[in-house]
């Protein structure tokens, strides 16, 4: 008998569906997808620039255009709504 995911296998399966979404949604580029991903699993701005190669600058334009596509202020919030999202996705498929 296979053993249950565990809940943070389960929860990255959830945010990894929830960042498709959307990405599909709300057109997002790779690195917004990315960006988005990584900030949902708690990565510091430090990592998200080492890891993509380019320069804080570069993250900084492609946040704010993450930011404006999903109609959020600040990255926390949209990580938020990512974070309930895949919560909700994450129950349905393993309840």
């Amino acid at each position: 008998m296979q053993s249950p995911p565990s809940t943070s296998d389960a929860i990255d399966r959830a945010i990894a569906h929830v960042v498709r979404d959307w990405t599909e949604r709300y057109e997002l580029t790779a690195a917004e997808s990315f960006i988005l991903s990584a900030s949902a699993h708690g990565w510091a701005r430090r990592d998200i620039v080492a890891a993509r190669q380019v320069s804080h600058k570069t993250i900084k334009v492609q946040v704010s255009s993450l930011l404006l596509k999903v109609s959020e202020d600040l990255l926390s919030d949209a990580v938020v709504r990512v974070l309930h999202e895949a919560i909700e996705v994450a129950a349905k498929t393993n309840p």
